[in-house]
């Protein structure tokens, strides 16, 4: 059977996916899989697509997750969720044989570095859908200040409306000049990657890198992190996020228009108009959550 898998959300949700279609390939090789997804590039090189015409398909399934909607609740990793929808679409067993993304380079992309030494890739940005989960420009500049003659920083984000992206002093500025799969490079060369939740973190995972993710409380850890990543997150210590849960909010009051409600998404923990569970958040506790690493010697 042919079948296209559809997904049009953030390129991050799509390497969440890869995973899924890794062991949907393994666990019934007669299917054969083609992708129409954002961030096509996601998936060059990948050994278990067949990339047939897409008028080809026998059946085409958007994979999205509404098993976020359980989040709060279920205790399980976003990964789990496309094993899940698999599971309903073909009424068939599925199994997570790993919880880590799926991304392949080439061996020219492998031997090709794309920044000469070590660095740590650092997103301070934010998307304009999802402001609540800025940490601040000023918070992420004051990291890069204390880690001076450190750690190398090379600094990317989308440059598009949407994205909200300021150049941090003594970084290296890629803003704007990546491709996704210039991004994958820069990831799998990389010691680890800092920044907020975002595609950041599974990319990371993917390639099994140093990941410190400044989360706050909007989203439960244990439907984020994976196993060998730094999550500074506050959940369990507000009201507003109780037994760890994530509020899901989007925006601070600030952030609205005149006249919008923010349809129940307006954060009301606020400490000086920023969400509290990112201010309990201070630029030391993230150099310390990286410097870990070199302490316990897998950098």
């Amino acid at each position: 059977m042919k079948i296209l898998f559809k997904n049009h959300q953030a390129p991050g949700d799509i390497v969440a996916m890869t995973g899924a279609i890794r062991d949907l390939k393994k666990q019934y090789p007669y299917h054969e899989i083609a992708m129409d997804t954002t961030a096509m590039d996601i998936w060059v090189n990948n050994p278990y697509l067949s990339w047939f015409p897409h008028d080809q398909a026998d059946i085409v399934f958007t994979l999205d997750y509404p098993d976020i909607h359980r989040s709060n609740q279920s205790g399980r990793h976003f990964t789990q969720a496309y094993y899940l929808r698999l599971e309903e679409f073909l009424g068939l067993p599925v199994r997570q044989l790993s919880i880590w993304p799926d991304l392949h380079l080439t061996e020219t992309e492998k031997q090709a570095p794309p920044i000469d030494g070590k660095y740590w890739i650092i997103n301070s940005g934010y998307k304009s859908d999802f402001p609540l989960k800025s940490w601040g420009h000023e918070n992420y500049q004051k990291v890069v200040d204390m880690l001076a003659g450190q750690v190398q920083f090379v600094q990317v984000g989308e440059d598009s409306p949407g994205h909200v992206h300021f150049p941090l002093a003594g970084a290296i500025n890629k803003i704007g000049s990546t491709t996704f799969r210039d991004y994958m490079n820069l990831a799998y060369h990389s010691c680890g990657s800092l920044g907020p939740v975002s595609m950041h973190l599974h990319v990371g995972a993917a390639f099994r890198k140093p990941c410190v993710i400044v989360a706050g409380a909007r989203e439960p850890w244990r439907w984020e992190a994976y196993p060998n990543q730094r999550y500074v997150g506050m959940n369990g210590l507000l009201p507003c996020s109780p037994a760890g849960n994530g509020c899901w909010k989007c925006y601070l009051p600030s952030q609205l228009a005149e006249g919008d409600s923010g349809n129940g998404k307006v954060c009301t923990n606020l400490d000086n108009g920023r969400a509290r569970c990112m201010t309990m958040i201070t630029p030391e506790m993230v150099v310390a959550e990286i410097m870990r690493y070199y302490e316990g010697g897998v950098l």
